[in-house]
């Protein structure tokens, strides 16, 4: 998967073996706790049109105060 702030363009990618909602959610999560890695958890998340994930990312979004 890959990240991309559009404001700045810096993009986080991480490797996935499947599609596991549980191993994507840790995935992010790592990616936003990473005192190394210039990313805060956004405002607003934009994904692509895939809804497959999309009511189950909800709640860790919304538990950010994030919007979709």
């Amino acid at each position: 998967g890959i990240i991309k702030d559009i404001a700045t363009r810096f993009q986080c990618s991480f490797a996935l073996i499947d599609k596991i909602f549980t191993k994507m959610a840790k995935a992010i999560q790592k990616i936003y706790n990473d005192p190394n890695c210039p990313f805060n958890y956004p405002k607003t998340f934009i994904s692509n049109r895939n809804t497959e994930y999309i009511d189950k990312y909800k709640n860790l979004l919304l538990s950010h105060n994030i919007k979709i």
